[in-house]
This record gives C-alpha cells, structure tokens and sequence, in this order.
C-alpha cells in the first residue's frame, strides 16, 4: 500500500507517518510526504527530525498545479 501525505512534514501529518509507518512491518505502507517546508513552520528549512527517515520527502507547493504532475509520476501505483 501507498500513503501520500500532504503537509506531512507538520506536526500532524509526521505523526500520522509515524503511526503509519510504525504498523505491522508486513502491513506497513510506503509513505511519501508532500510540504513545501514553508520559512514560517520551517525556519531552517531542513527535514523535520519528528518525520520517520523511511518516509519519502518531496519539497513541493501543493498549491502549485505543475506540482501534482511531478507529485504523481513519483508516486505512480
């Protein structure tokens, strides 16, 4: 199974890659996070240490319509 999140990188959505991720190792979904690690949220704009390293980063604006082109062919079924 695949598990796209958007605004993973957030106190949120981290916490639903965690618990996502820490499913059953048979179970457990692949789990790529779309956020564009915004200055405000993010200031040093690094990968949050709360998001799981197995999960996939993509630093991407969903609010950008090229993004999803992008979004989906990398997270393709």
């Amino acid at each position: 199974m695949k598990l796209l999140i958007t605004g993973g990188a957030g106190f949120i959505g981290s916490a639903l890659a965690s618990a996502m991720m820490s499913a059953r190792s048979d179970d457990a979904p692949s789990v790529t996070v779309v956020d564009s690690l915004h200055r405000q949220v993010h200031p040093d704009g690094t990968r949050p240490a709360e998001l799981p390293p197995a999960a996939e980063l993509i630093e991407a604006d969903v609010c950008r319509p090229e993004t999803w082109d992008d979004v989906f062919r990398a997270v393709r079924p």
